[in-house]
């Protein structure tokens, strides 16, 4: 891969974080946690993949949702429910999207994409 990205590289750490930690806090301790990226045309794809619970359709909304946590009765999480909504907003600062595809018991795949500078 060699693509530049324009935008704030502390902003864009932070968001990218927060997928991660949700991938590695909704995962088994024994479960892979993937990070993949590309180049799709004048875009970069950047791919978190885990193997936790997954998400029904309407969990995703919520998931993608401010000041929202899936399945917060079941699961102890800590915080206020805005990282994987912060995420979305700073990707979006940097004209860029992020996509949910999740499967209950099978697993989560957040990806990132944001546009290449030319």
């Amino acid at each position: 891969l060699n693509a530049e990205l324009l935008g704030d590289i502390l902003t864009l750490k932070h968001a990218l974080a927060e997928i991660i930690a949700n991938a590695l806090d909704f995962s088994p301790e024994d479960a892979t946690v993937s990070l993949t990226h590309y180049v799709l045309g004048d875009r970069v794809e950047i791919c978190v993949t885990d193997q936790g619970c997954g998400m029904t359709p309407e969990q995703q909304k919520c998931a993608l949702s401010d000041f929202k946590q899936v399945d917060r009765e079941i699961r102890e999480q800590q915080g206020m429910g805005l990282g994987l909504y912060l995420a979305r907003k700073i990707i979006a600062a940097h004209h860029g999207e992020v996509y949910l595809t999740s499967e209950p018991n099978q697993g989560t795949q957040v990806t990132i994409s944001l546009p290449v500078c030319r």
